[in-house]
């Protein structure tokens, strides 16, 4: 079956997979709900609390990821 992965911190959408229904059971940011339809200037973020996507403007998240890189590269 198809899988559909997010980061377990943000919710952003990363990909899909194929896998058995029991993977969902046992790994963290995995999802048989597929996202809605996006653009390129639009990203996929699922509400693990909710178990639904939304989607949002990428210009909205970039900060996220520019934080959390600084965070990883912080010694």
């Amino acid at each position: 079956m198809k899988l559909y992965l997010f980061d377990t911190e943000s919710g952003l959408y990363l990909g899909q997979d194929f896998g058995a229904p029991s993977d969902i059971n046992y790994c963290e940011g995995i999802t048989e709900l597929a996202p809605p339809d996006f653009t390129n200037s639009e990203t996929p973020v699922f509400d693990i609390n909710k178990k639904q996507w939304t989607v949002v403007e990428i210009d909205r998240v970039r900060p996220m990821f520019i934080q959390k890189r600084q965070e990883s590269h912080e010694v």
